[in-house]
């Protein structure tokens, strides 16, 4: 088990990747690994040179348990967790997803390309306004099936925002008991 917590994690296009990518925390997989990052600040340094800098980014061989809890994340992109070689169980809590994210990004994004299988809890966070989707999903996540995800209990501060993108999703998605800005639920 590793535990990340309580720092201050600065994300610097200098270090992107050959796609323009750069992460705070950036892991391919060690399957028996259980991995929490924990009351930490997810900063970008300096100006933006166009690079999409995440926070945390899982991908490969997914962990078998990763807890997002109680971090605040100023970066764009933010969370991007895959399943794509493996499962992944994810617990996503009481983080703060700050405008810093932009309106390009989702500030949790979800993907199962591959041949894995999800299953994400996101609840008690706080989706600040000016972010482009709260949560986003791509590939193949079959709710109706094999993954499963729940998302409740957060707070998404603005109803111009895509709360919960669930385009790329089959079968009935859990985002029950939320606050969507606005006493009449969402747009």
């Amino acid at each position: 088990s590793i535990e990340i917590k309580n720092n201050i994690i600065t994300v610097d296009d200098k270090n992107s990747d050959a796609n323009g990518q750069v992460a705070g925390a950036y892991f391919e997989g060690n399957s028996n690994l259980d991995l929490t990052f924990e009351n930490n600040l997810f900063e970008e340094a300096g100006s933006d040179d166009g690079d999409i800098n995440q926070a945390i980014r899982q991908t490969g061989s997914p962990v078998s348990s990763l807890n997002i809890i109680g971090n605040t994340i100023r970066t764009e992109g933010s969370i991007w967790v895959s399943a794509d070689n493996g499962d992944v169980t994810t617990i996503i809590k009481r983080n703060e997803f700050t405008d810093a994210i932009g309106n390009t990004y989702a500030a949790v994004y979800i993907d199962n390309e591959g041949s894995g299988t999800v299953d994400a809890t996101i609840t008690r966070n706080i989706f600040k306004s000016g972010i482009s989707s709260g949560v986003d999903f791509a590939g193949n996540l079959d709710v109706s099936g094999s993954d499963s995800v729940s998302i409740s209990n957060n707070n998404f501060k603005e109803t111009s925002i895509t709360a919960v993108n669930a385009d790329a999703v089959t079968g009935t998605l859990d985002a029950t008991s939320n606050w969507w800005g606005d006493a009449a639920g969402p747009d």
